[in-house]
């Protein structure tokens, strides 16, 4: 499953994901790089975009990937795209937006919280990596649901995922009790670039307000759109790969295989734990279990 589809563009020589050198330099190092994104005026139309679809995005998380409906999935993305997309052609070194939406938590007093976990791969693991971006529309904090991340573990278990994949990490309280967990309160305008290989996690909004985040995953412009499909025949977990055309996840139900794209080929789902052991605490605040 390795290569680029048939008809893919040429492979660029850009080496790296941020344009801008300092933000560069702490993707490389930590995985992540927050870069000021949205203006004003981009943040009042995301805001607007989201009053017209919040009916879609109700409970304690909503993430617009997650609609049933591919028409109104569609309808989300297109809208959020318009504003981030010449976004994040400022700050982005050769990338391209497949699909964009919202990250929704609303106020309760229980649940909403996302687990620790690596985001699902979206283009080749050999490649640069592709890149989830979170936008939130609020400041952010613990209290209403901000990103928990580990720095640095986006060097480890860099193979493909797929929906429902082994998880490679281990508890929140054991990267906590090492000194790895890193809260990241963040301002409206501000955004995080993330390798999709980092684990992150958040916790549930104990706020009074909804808290929305403008998302967006983005692959190397080189690089076709992928997608993995996990299966157990006999015992055994198999990845299964696809090439697939960049509007792939405007309809697709995630997990199920795919009635489109090129086959790439299967093999077996590797999965490499990422112990709280192998990890150094890199500078910055360590935060406790959110």
């Amino acid at each position: 499953m390795t290569g680029a589809p048939a008809g893919s563009p040429p492979r660029a020589a850009a080496t790296v994901t941020l344009s801008d050198a300092r933000a560069e330099a702490d993707f490389a190092r930590d995985g992540y790089a927050v870069v000021g994104l949205l203006s004003p005026a981009e943040l009042d139309r995301l805001q607007a975009a989201f009053a017209q679809h919040a009916v879609l995005h109700e409970g304690p998380f909503a993430a617009s990937l997650l609609i049933p409906d591919a028409a109104a999935r569609g309808a989300v993305h297109h809208a959020v795209q318009a504003v981030l997309a010449p976004a994040l052609a400022r700050v982005l070194a050769g990338y391209r937006s497949v699909f964009c939406g919202f990250a929704v938590k609303a106020p309760c007093t229980d649940g909403g919280e996302m687990p620790l976990h690596q985001d699902i791969s979206f283009s080749r693991p050999e490649g640069r990596p592709a890149v989830s971006v979170w936008a939130p529309l609020v400041d952010v904090s613990g209290l209403n649901g901000c990103l928990v991340l580990v720095p640095g573990s986006h060097r480890v278990n860099t193979g493909a995922r797929a929906p429902g994949s082994t998880p490679a990490a281990d508890s929140l309280q054991a990267y906590a009790q090492a000194g790895l967990l890193r809260e990241l309160p963040m301002r409206r305008g501000e955004a995080v670039v993330m390798d999709q290989r980092l684990l992150h996690a958040s916790p549930g909004n104990r706020s009074q307000a909804v808290r929305a985040v403008a998302t967006a995953v983005a692959v190397p412009a080189e690089e076709g759109l992928r997608y993995y499909h996990r299966s157990v025949v006999d015992g055994v977990a198999l990845l299964e790969g696809f090439a697939v055309e960049d509007d792939f996840h405007l309809g697709h139900p995630l997990g199920s295989r795919p009635a489109r794209g090129t086959r790439l080929g299967v093999a077996p789902e590797r999965v490499d734990f990422i112990h709280p052991r192998t990890l150094a605490p890199r500078p910055g605040p360590a935060c406790a279990v959110p």
